[in-house]
């Protein structure tokens, strides 16, 4: 599986995901992102950083705001 991505790397990713997916742009020190961050640990990024990505993307996808046209 994939290496966790250092903390700086994991929350520049985070800011692309976010603003790309949900068309609302963050910055790396924003609530979103540390909801996000949490989400990640939560999910075992330090141990599987793969399973903890598909975590993250499928709550993106889910955002209320990601139906938004």
């Amino acid at each position: 599986s994939a290496s966790a991505p250092s903390d700086a790397e994991l929350r520049a990713q985070l800011v692309v995901l976010h603003t790309r997916m949900l068309s609302q742009p963050v910055t790396s020190d924003s609530s979103e992102v540390d909801a996000l961050v949490e989400l990640f640990d939560a999910a075992g990024g330090a141990v599987d950083a793969e399973q903890a990505w598909g975590t993250v993307l499928h709550a993106l996808l889910r955002h209320p705001r990601g139906v938004l046209f």
